[in-house]
This record gives C-alpha cells, structure tokens and sequence, in this order.
C-alpha cells in the first residue's frame, strides 16, 4: 500500500476524504521520498512522496489536521486544513528547505569570551543580508526532550537557514502565518544534538541576541514583532 501503518478501521465511511499535494525543493523540483503524517494522529500511518512529487493519503475529514512533511537534510514543515468529507482535498504544494551546509561550534563550557555564529549571505530582488548570534561569555543551554525535561548541552552545532529568499519564499514557510502577521523573514536556527535527540527547542540562561541586516529598510528604533513556529503545536 502507498499509505503504510493505518490502525484498522480507524476511516469511517462517512467522514472519509483524500488529501493531494504535491512537494518540490527551492528550485521548484519535484522532491521525492518526502514522509507525510498528521500531527497527532498516528492512527492515519505515513505515506511518501512520489517521483513526480505528489502524494495521496486518506483520512477522515471534518475537523483541523495538520499535516507534517518531513526528509533527512531539509528542515520539517506543516500546512493546516479541515478536509471536507467524502471528496478529495488539495493541499496546497509546498518547498521544503535544505538545511544549511554552514555550521558554527558553540561552546557551553569554560567558555570566556562571546561567541557569533553567522548563516549564510543572502541575496534577492529585496537585498542582500546575512544573520547573526551572539551567545554571551559563559552562557549554559539546555535542550528540552519530549517528556519536558532538559538534557545540558556541553557544544552545539548551529545551522542558520532562512526560508524567506527568492520568489518562493511563501511556499517555503514552515507554517501557515496568522492572519495579522505579514510576510517578511523568517530563519530556522537548530543545533544539531538537538536535533539528534528530537528535542522542541534550546533554552539559554542569559539572553541570546539575534542580528539581522536592515534589508528591508525599515525605519531606525522602530518596534520590529517577532514570533515563532510550534511544530509541537503546529501553529
């Protein structure tokens, strides 16, 4: 079967529905090999992407899923829908992105002077910036597993990716944006061993500042909004 570890019985006849989209990478190939699942509900199996980058996968319809797409070396991402039931439902195709081959080793331990990491540059039509960390002298981290606990992290590996260059940008974003945020920038920062271990995130003892070139020249001393993506939560 294309959708493998469906728990038996779970798709009622009634709330049934199809979900159909379609997956590329940031040169608009078609990625194959992409595991699909709903967040949050195993009961539904997995499927994979196909060579044409299409997927098919059933359902059951009438309430919010959010469907995870997920492939060694590209960073995970999720688009939300309500399928309407009895009838097949168009996710709209998405761009999953590599993750960045530029990597800096922060050290947790004995470390007395500051340390920056920094992405890679980027350059579109809306200008050329490139993103920074500054992790203060002595600073501690800890990644928090599944269960809420946190696992002391002695280095970390960071990767600094954005997902907001080029024309794509949109289908690139790791989440549907809320209806009062506007399109702008948006970076993946993840440490390797967290990644590793699955964790949700990596907290700090002191605060850690994030840079970033004004490329979108907005005015000095402005409020910039900020937020993040839950993939927990998948909002």
């Amino acid at each position: 079967p294309v959708q493998k570890g469906v728990t038996e019985e779970i798709i009622s006849p009634v709330k049934v529905a199809v979900l159909r989209g379609k997956v590329r990478d940031r040169r608009g190939r078609a990625l194959a090999g992409v595991r699909v699942t709903i967040r949050g509900n195993s009961v539904f199996g997995y499927t994979l992407s196909r060579a044409d980058g299409m997927f098919d996968m059933v359902v059951n319809g009438g309430s919010r899923l959010t469907v995870d797409y997920q492939k060694d070396g590209f960073i995970s991402l999720q688009r939300s829908l309500v399928p309407v039931m009895q009838d097949y439902n168009i996710v709209e195709d998405v761009m999953m992105t590599e993750l960045s081959s530029k990597s800096t080793v922060i050290n947790f331990e004995n470390s007395s002077l500051s340390q920056t990491a920094t992405g890679e540059v980027v350059s579109d039509r809306d200008g050329r910036r490139q993103a920074a960390v500054i992790f203060p002298s002595g600073v501690k981290a800890h990644a928090i597993t599944a269960d809420g606990s946190e696992t002391q992290l002695s280095s970390g590996t960071l990767r600094i990716t954005e997902f907001t260059y080029g024309p794509y940008g949109p289908s690139a974003m790791p989440g549907i944006l809320p209806a009062t945020s506007g399109y702008t920038y948006a970076v993946s920062l993840l440490f390797d061993e967290a990644e590793a271990i699955n964790a949700s995130g990596v907290v700090f003892d002191k605060p850690v500042p994030f840079y970033v070139d004004n490329f979108l020249k907005f005015p000095t001393g402005i409020t910039v909004p900020t937020g993040y993506y839950d993939r927990n939560k998948g909002r």
